[in-house]
Formats: C-alpha cells, sequence, structure tokens
C-alpha cells in the first residue's frame, strides 16, 4: 500500500494504476483504485509518480471477506511526477519487493 491523495484533501493508503490505450487514434484513459475507503465520488488521485484528474468512476467492487474496495475509473487529465533517474539499486529492489507483497 501506497500513500494517496483522494479528492486533493482525503490522505490515505492505497493502490492506484492506470493505462492509456490508443484505439484507431482515439486515447482511451482508464484506472483502478483498492483502498479501504468507501468515498462516494472521486474527481482526482495522487500519489508520489502522478496525478489523475477529471476521474469518473464507472465500477465500484465489494467483497464480504476482504476490506478493500475496487473502483474502476476513467479520467480526463494526468500528470507524471519527475522521480530521480538515478536511484539506488536497494531502494528500487525494496520497490520491487512491495510489489509482490
Amino acid at each position: 500500500m501506497y500513500k494517496i491523495i483522494i479528492n486533493d484533501e482525503i490522505n490515505t493508503l492505497g493502490l492506484i494504476t492506470f493505462q492509456i490505450t490508443n484505439q484507431g487514434g482515439t486515447l482511451i484513459t482508464e484506472g483502478l483504485l483498492k483502498t479501504h475507503l468507501y468515498v462516494e465520488e472521486i474527481t482526482s488521485l495522487e500519489c508520489d509518480r502522478f496525478k489523475l484528474d477529471g476521474i469518473e468512476v464507472y465500477t465500484e467492487a465489494f467483497g464480504s471477506t476482504d476490506i478493500f474496495n475496487l473502483y474502476k475509473f476513467t479520467f480526463t487529465e494526468f500528470l507524471i511526477k519527475e522521480l530521480g533517474e538515478n536511484l539506488e539499486e536497494d531502494y528500487l529492489i525494496s520497490l520491487y519487493d512491495k510489489e509482490l507483497e
């Protein structure tokens, strides 16, 4: 889990992933948010790596056996933040290890 900001004001832990697909010259922008919070309306998401705005949630999924909610959404704007290209190898390994947890 990573620190994320929902709607520029809700600080929490969660996971965000998104993709941009070119389908015949049209960009399709979609993403997923996984968090323990229930958020009635999501308009923006931010983490250390990027910020997404203009979010429209089209699916909310809830499970009886886990505490996480899964939101599928589209978005209209994104900003990729600068990250140091010369990250230390040990730090990169720790990030990859987190992905496996």
